[in-house]
Formats: structure tokens, C-alpha cells, sequence
């Protein structure tokens, strides 16, 4: 299994929930093919989720990282530079509270 830094996690304009990890590479865009929801975002160089509906941003987060995980065999992590982008109060406090509940 590979192991990538988080370079960033956003909120896109669009609401969707990007993770940008520091490796990028071809195999990455067949993370679709789970039907979960979660697409590699070519120009963006991250993985994406679907348009959100009942899902917050924290759901979504971890829902990324596991599917990328099983499906491409990428295992993304938070470092103490990873950045936070979002016009989201609190976006940063709680994707870090949700990458505790990944590891618990």
C-alpha cells in the first residue's frame, strides 16, 4: 500500500469535498469504478466527491480516504502542513476530528 501526504482539503464553489494528496498518478482515475461517489479530478489533481445532498463535508472525508484506500490502494494521511480551504466555519477543527475517528 502507498502512503501519500494530504496536501489539502477543500470545500469546492460547487460544495463538493476535494482531498488533494501529494501523489498523483494515472491509476487514480479509476476510482470511479466503486459507484461510491468519489472521482479523481484530473486538472484539479485530487479526489472529489459527488455534489453533496445529505452528507457533510466530515462524512464525505472519510468516505474518500476509505474508498481510495480499497479501490487504488492509496493511503492518504493529515501532516502538520496539510491546508484547509473553505468558507466553512470550523471545516478545519472538524475534518481533523473526523481523521481521528478513522484511526480509532
Amino acid at each position: 500500500m502507498e502512503t501519500s501526504r494530504i496536501l489539502k482539503v477543500a470545500m469546492l464553489e460547487d460544495g463538493r469535498t476535494a482531498v488533494f494528496p501529494e501523489s498523483r498518478k494515472a491509476i487514480y482515475q479509476y476510482v470511479y469504478r466503486e459507484a461510491a461517489g468519489v472521482y479523481w479530478e484530473q486538472e484539479l489533481g485530487c479526489f472529489v466527491s459527488t455534489p453533496p445532498r445529505e452528507w457533510t463535508p466530515q462524512k464525505w472525508y472519510k468516505h474518500i480516504l476509505a474508498i481510495v484506500r480499497t479501490s487504488v490502494g492509496l493511503q492518504m494521511v493529515l501532516t502538520p502542513e496539510t491546508e484547509y480551504e473553505s468558507k466553512k466555519a470550523g471545516f478545519e477543527e472538524s475534518i481533523k476530528q473526523a481523521d481521528q475517528e478513522l484511526w480509532r
